[in-house]
């Protein structure tokens, strides 16, 4: 019959995530639509959706576009959520601090010759921005400065180290490694531009186990949707267990960056719709401008809308990361069309793994009940009444030396003979009658 595959999909979460990425899918008219959530601690995918799909029924008349596993096959750039690792690779090679500031006036400014001043525009005008900020308001002035203080190779090389241009090594065809070019290839404005998470093409299965450098004190995490493979006989042949790949940051930066996320679900953060009164949720939100094919240059009405969320922040269970490709309408921006679905979803697994919130009690304890037996239950000089005593109760009684005891029937005991209060003595024989 072949080996039995066992998946670590829990088929709730996927029915939970799967409706929601229906609704978005047909709502906004993307082209497509994903969904990933992951458990924290070990990488394993606990629902993996993508939009548009297909019956594995009627594979034959599915389109090549429905038949395509998204996840792994599709490059796409991520836009500011990339920031979480930019700005952390970029405090681990020690370019920057949590207490670091940049100004903001509105765009970033670098000449790199003297015939050539480089300018990228931010949506805002922030001021004085922390690195809390360049995460909260999804800065991108200050996340490029932020850039021009580590050297295009270590920057390049630590994005390398959380697992951008390199395949996570899931059991599926086709895996993409995403675009992440050499250093040597990079333009005067690749680095900040890179910063941003534009001019890098990334998988969603890369962003969300990168995630896991996050929840686990800097350690990337292997992912996994196999949970074993046992024979047709019951044996088990390979058992897949959490795996660790590399360490990549120091744990008190993964600590302070998703301190930092917290603070985007805040009133004024751009995933402030993300937010849950009792739960606390660190979240980044992003919007990509695609790539027009036809003119080669980013499109002014194409765009790739995400958010990542992790929660609890002080405990993270659970990582989730949201893609809608190429929404059609007036919204457009992560903030806007992916966190509330980001809310809808965490709120069903809130629920479903009962994760406590910060209003409720908690009580805690070992799982071991002693219980004390009551004294009517064991025999001493006189027989104790035995009604309503079930077979397993009076053992005690059939463990006495000399004494010889006949039950008839099963259930609890309704008779009994010598009655309630007859002294025992050796050699007495004691009758019950059960039901």
């Amino acid at each position: 019959y072949g080996n039995q595959i066992f998946l670590t999909i829990d088929l709730n979460i996927q029915y939970f995530s799967r409706k929601l990425a229906e609704k978005a899918y047909l709502e906004h008219d993307a082209d497509s639509v994903m969904i990933l959530v992951m458990d924290a601690d070990n990488g394993d995918f606990l629902s993996w959706v993508s939009m548009p799909d297909y019956n594995p029924n009627t594979f034959g008349l599915a389109s090549s576009i429905e038949k395509n596993n998204l996840p792994v096959t599709y490059a796409y750039e991520p836009g500011s959520v990339f920031k979480v690792f930019s700005l952390a690779s970029e405090m681990e090679i020690g370019g920057i601090s949590p207490n670091s500031h940049f100004y903001c006036k509105g765009y970033y400014e670098h000449r790199v010759s003297p015939d050539e001043v480089i300018r990228i525009n931010d949506l805002s005008v922030h001021g004085d921005v922390s690195i809390a900020d360049i995460i909260k308001y999804s800065c991108d002035t200050g996340a490029a400065y932020a850039s021009d203080t580590v050297s295009k190779e270590d920057f390049y090389n630590k994005l390398n180290s959380f697992g951008f241009n390199s395949r996570t090594g899931l059991a599926f065809v086709g895996e993409t490694v995403g675009i992440l070019q050499k250093p040597e290839y990079w333009s005067g404005r690749s680095k900040p531009t890179i910063a941003i998470g534009q001019e890098i093409s990334v998988s969603a299965v890369q962003m969300i186990t990168a995630a896991t450098v996050l929840t686990n004190q800097g350690t990337l995490l292997e992912p996994h949707i196999i949970k074993k493979i046992v024979s047709p006989e019951g044996k088990l042949i390979k058992d897949f267990k959490r795996e660790s790949v590399r360490h990549v940051i120091k744990p008190e930066i993964a600590k302070a960056m998703l301190l930092m996320m917290e603070t985007a679900t805040e009133p004024g953060g751009t995933a402030r719709r993300t937010a849950i009164e009792g739960l606390r949720i660190s979240a980044k939100t992003g919007t990509a401008q695609k790539i027009d094919p036809n003119s080669g240059r980013y499109s002014g009405s194409s765009f790739v809308a995400s958010t990542l969320a992790i929660f609890p922040t002080d405990d993270p269970k659970l990582i989730v990361y949201i893609v809608i490709d190429t929404p059609k309408g007036d919204e457009f921006y992560g903030g806007r069309i992916v966190t509330p679905i980001i809310k809808e979803l965490t709120e069903e697994l809130v629920r479903y793994l009962d994760i406590p919130m910060e209003s409720e009690n908690v009580i805690k304890h070992s799982g071991i009940i002693k219980l004390t037996a009551s004294d009517k239950f064991l025999p001493g000089d006189y027989l104790p009444d035995l009604t309503g005593l079930s077979k397993r109760e009076i053992l005690p009684l059939i463990a006495l030396p000399g004494i010889s005891v006949t039950i008839d029937g099963e259930g609890w005991v309704v008779r009994q003979d010598p009655a309630p209060g007859t002294p025992i003595s050796e050699g007495m024989t004691i009758s019950l009658e059960l039901e």
